[in-house]
Order: C-alpha cells, then sequence, then structure tokens
C-alpha cells in the first residue's frame, strides 16, 4: 500500500531544510511513499532543495513536485487541494513545512490501518488537527479542502468535522510520532496582512455555515484545486 505525504510550501524552504531529512527517513523505513511537494509561488529556493535531498529517496519510494505560479500570494486551501490532486497514494497523509517525523511514523500508520481498517485516522489526545490522514477516495468525495477558506484559519478543523459527520469508520496513532518545528509567522505571505486571530475570524461565518448545513462535500459546483484566480 503506497502512502502519499502531501505538503504545500510557500516560502518555507527554511523549515523543509529542517524537517525533511525525517520525513525521507522514516519513507525509507517504510516504503512504499510519495512525497507531494507543492511549491506554491515559494520564490525561496525550495527547487534547489528538493534537488539537493532527491537522491537521498530511496526506490521505491518517489517524488511527485507541483510548481502552482498562478498567484503571488498564498492560499491555504488550494494549496492543500493541489496536493491531493496531484497524490496517488491509498491513504494521503496532509501535513506541513514545519512538521517533523519520528522513524516509525509510516510503519506505524499501515500498521493501525490494518489492524482496523480505519479510512481516517487521528492523533490522539486531540493534537495535530491541521494534519489529517485519510484514503484518498473518500478525500476525493469529500471535496477536499472547502476553498472558501483562503486564509490560515479553521480550514483543518471544517475538514475533520466534515470526515466525522461523513461517518467513515475512524481510527487513532499517537500523537508523538510527529514534532512540531516552531514558526514565528505562519500568517505571512497571505493576499491580507492580517493576524491569526483576523485570519480565524475571516473564515468563522464559512465553518458555521458548513456546520449548520451539516455538509458532507465541500466545493460543491466547482472545479476543486483548480482555482487560478
Amino acid at each position: 500500500m503506497r502512502l502519499s505525504y502531501c505538503v504545500p510550501a510557500h516560502r518555507r524552504t527554511a523549515s523543509l531544510t529542517l524537517t525533511l531529512p525525517s520525513v525521507i527517513a522514516a519513507a525509507n523505513a517504510s516504503p512504499p511513499v510519495e512525497l507531494v511537494i507543492v511549491d506554491y509561488a515559494s520564490q525561496d529556493g525550495l527547487l534547489n532543495l528538493l534537488a539537493s535531498v532527491r537522491p537521498t529517496l530511496h526506490v521505491p519510494n518517489r517524488w511527485q513536485i507541483v510548481s502552482y505560479r498562478g498567484r503571488p500570494h498564498y492560499h491555504m486551501a488550494h494549496a492543500r487541494n493541489l496536493s491531493i490532486r496531484q497524490a496517488s497514494g491509498t491513504y494521503l497523509v496532509l501535513s506541513c513545512a514545519e512538521c517533523r517525523l519520528e522513524p516509525v511514523f509510516f510503519a506505524g500508520l499501515r500498521t493501525r490501518v490494518a489492524e482496523t481498517g480505519a479510512t481516517w485516522l487521528l492523533p490522539t489526545g486531540n493534537r495535530w488537527q491541521g494534519v489529517v490522514v485519510c484514503r484518498r477516495e473518500e478525500l476525493v468525495a469529500a471535496g477536499g479542502y472547502d476553498e472558501r477558506f483562503e486564509f490560515y484559519g479553521p480550514e483543518d478543523k471544517e475538514l475533520n468535522a466534515r470526515l466525522e459527520r461523513r461517518a467513515g469508520p475512524a481510527a487513532f496513532y499517537p500523537h508523538q510520532w510527529l514534532v512540531d518545528l516552531p514558526h514565528r509567522n505562519k500568517t505571512a505571505h497571505y493576499r491580507l496582512p492580517l493576524s491569526k486571530r483576523e485570519m480565524h475570524h475571516e473564515g468563522r461565518s464559512y465553518l458555521l455555515d458548513a456546520a449548520a448545513r451539516h455538509a458532507l462535500v465541500a466545493n460543491e459546483g466547482i472545479a476543486w484545486g483548480q482555482l487560478t484566480s
């Protein structure tokens, strides 16, 4: 079973320099893993970094690199959806540039899937809501991330709530398999210079709307992951 580890990056090369080696080591310990990196108008040497570490990922693992230049600023949900559309694994891990993995991560996920048959896996202790592990066909059927969430905010909370409403079988894995790399300003380089609190406020109406409608599918009526402006 192939796992796809998906990371959108907009000017996060410094973070990926620190975290990618752990991702590659965990993949090499439990292949096959596909690393899907979305270079979302990074302009900070991301492609050079990926070229330098590419040889350290062992076959049958593989890379998928997407370069998007449709806008100069970041659009969180769109970037995440681009990674879903590109990925081919049976299960997708939707992560971020600031996430460092323990060596057991991919092997442990395989074990949990085999033990439980879950389509959706969650970290223990209500941690890491921003890291989603889910069967690809379920994510596609759910419509990916709601692209109304342009800014850094509750897009992960909304997706998790939607997956829960869809009532697919879920299981837990230890949150200690993931380690956060602090980033001073995760709200930089968006279209509007807003604080984290302001960004959450911008997305709150979409979150409440999806909850009120008991939404099971996002982006209804649009070609999600294909937004260009």
